[in-house]
């Protein structure tokens, strides 16, 4: 007799038909920022920064720079680069002090639904819904670093 098979429940779904398997293929954001896991996603490589001659350490990623931004699409790859740094300093899984704003580009909640979710803290993602955002509203959602 063999033994029965526990699946597990997104794939137990898929196999039932209850859900289509596009619904299944695109993760959304928790219910709540406050308990999202930071760096829990995949991670592009982004470009480096030399280390200097002699130096033990790694090279630092450089997610807000122009030449990893320029990939996306936008105008001016070094402005989005600015707004990046600005909002984050480059680190893909900053959080605003109230917790409201995630990631690079410090998406609320709403604006990452809105774009398609996904893991606010994956660096490629990030970036790609900033750039998608930026086609439908400019730099507006980025009163502060927009402007610079």
């Amino acid at each position: 007799m063999p033994l029965p098979v526990r699946l597990p429940p997104l794939l137990a779904l898929l196999i039932s038909g209850s859900i289509g398997l596009g619904c299944a293929l695109r993760s959304s954001p928790p219910a709540s920022w406050a308990g999202f896991p930071p760096n829990s996603g995949p991670v592009q490589a982004p470009p480096t920064v030399a280390s200097a001659p002699g130096s033990a350490s790694a090279p630092a990623p450089r997610y807000c720079s122009p030449e990893y931004q320029s990939q996306f699409g936008w105008p001016d790859p070094a402005k989005a680069a600015r707004v990046c740094a600005c909002e984050s300093s480059g680190r893909p899984n900053a959080r605003s002090p109230n917790g409201r704003y995630l990631g690079l580009f410090q998406f609320s909640e709403d604006a990452w639904r809105s774009l398609g979710g996904g893991d606010p803290f994956d660096p490629w993602t990030n970036s790609h819904h900033a750039h998608a955002l930026w086609s439908k509203r400019g730099w507006k959602p980025w009163p502060h670093c927009g402007r610079k």
